[in-house]
């Protein structure tokens, strides 16, 4: 659902990362009163969580974002703004503000850079054009070697966003840059 969302506003899919991050933290740390006995109050509270956790991402991570209401309907309206501000506080409070974290899709971005320059020394002529544009930077790649990073950076970003969903990845003390 949350790489639904995340397409059809065409938003980075790193929010995703983030945003199942501060998810788990939230219900780690949390000292909900949910019981499981209540199936329909615990499925509420897991929508009230992701939505505000999402927005708490988009709001920080994002320089456009969606419209409230738009986002009040991504909850089937089935929450108040006032819901979701509260829950947002309540998640900020547990999670001790700690938003901005590294990701695998961030962790393997600078990876890549530093790898293209060991595979490819002679494309980079100097160090001063480091700080161009990546796009600018790879037009200097023959056909060849851009085919070969493109498949490295795809096939490790699908890895990296796999790995959001395997639960053995999200344990505590696993590192995005080992998942990367």
């Amino acid at each position: 659902w949350l790489y639904s969302v995340v397409d059809y506003y065409n938003f980075d899919r790193d929010i995703v990362a983030l945003t199942i991050n501060i998810i788990e933290r939230y219900c780690l740390s949390s000292q909900s009163s949910v019981t499981m006995d209540d199936k329909e109050e615990v499925k509420s509270m897991i929508q009230l969580v992701t939505l505000s956790s999402l927005y708490i991402v988009l709001k920080v991570s994002c320089q456009k974002t969606i419209e409230f209401d738009s986002f009040l309907s991504l909850g089937r309206d089935e929450f108040t703004k006032e819901q979701i501000e509260t829950m947002e506080m309540t998640i900020l409070d547990v999670v001790e503000w700690r938003i901005s974290i590294p990701t695998t899709k961030l962790f393997t971005s600078h990876f890549l850079v530093l790898l293209r320059k060991v595979l490819f020394p002679a494309v980079i002529q100097n160090d001063e054009e480091e700080d161009e544009k990546e796009d600018e930077e790879e037009y200097s790649f023959s056909r060849s070697q851009r085919a070969i990073m493109h498949e490295i950076r795809c096939t490790s970003f699908f890895l990296g966003e796999l790995s959001i969903c395997d639960s053995y990845y999200n344990d505590e003390g696993i590192l995005p840059s080992t998942v990367a």
